[in-house]
């Protein structure tokens, strides 16, 4: 009686030091993934802090956790997409786009173009010419800017600004009259 307690198998040693070796290669995990963190958090903060002052002065620390702090001025300081002269032609197109919606993705997608003169004369005047066909079904299915432009839209051939309710409407008449021939005939 002396020894109540079974004896363990070989298999159950195992198996206990493979969840040993399991829990402590996880706590190795979760050490080097802080470690990791705090690695990045201090190098975003480092570069956040050198350009925030040299791109948005205007920032103002926030009273909120660093974290917090430290999202604001990654994106004040990745809103400035354009230079000053890209800035002037994408207000112009944005100033005449239908849909003002996704600034920041529209952009973007205006960076990607790096339009002259001359593109942004030719985009600004198919927006004109495509505004009321865009417009037809309303506001809801203008693309979104940033879209448009990915698409290259302004080179899309320009059709008639007749929505799909009037050509339903223009189809069911002619139908009509045309019944009415038939009985006459």
């Amino acid at each position: 009686m002396a020894n109540d307690v079974s004896p363990m198998t070989a298999a159950q040693r195992m198996s206990k030091s493979r969840a040993q070796r399991t829990a402590q290669r996880k706590a190795a995990d979760r050490s080097k993934d802080r470690e990791r963190k705090r690695l990045k958090r201090n190098q975003l903060q480092n570069v956040c802090c050198a350009s925030v002052t040299s791109v948005a002065p205007s920032v103002t620390p926030s009273v909120t956790s660093p974290g917090t702090e430290i999202k604001k001025r990654v994106r004040a300081a990745g809103s400035k997409f354009l230079s000053p002269e890209q800035r002037v032609r994408f207000d112009a197109f944005w100033k005449v786009y239908p849909r003002k919606v996704g600034k920041v993705d529209a952009e973007k997608a205006w960076k990607s173009l790096l339009p002259d003169d001359t593109l942004l004369a030719t985009i600004v005047e198919a927006v004109k010419k495509q505004t009321p066909i865009m417009g037809k079904d309303g506001p809801t299915y203008i693309p979104h800017p940033a879209t448009w432009l990915n698409g290259r839209r302004w080179e899309d051939e320009v059709g008639t600004p007749k929505s799909r309710f009037l050509e339903a409407r223009d189809r069911h008449l002619a139908e009509i009259a045309a019944r009415a021939n038939k009985e006459q005939v």
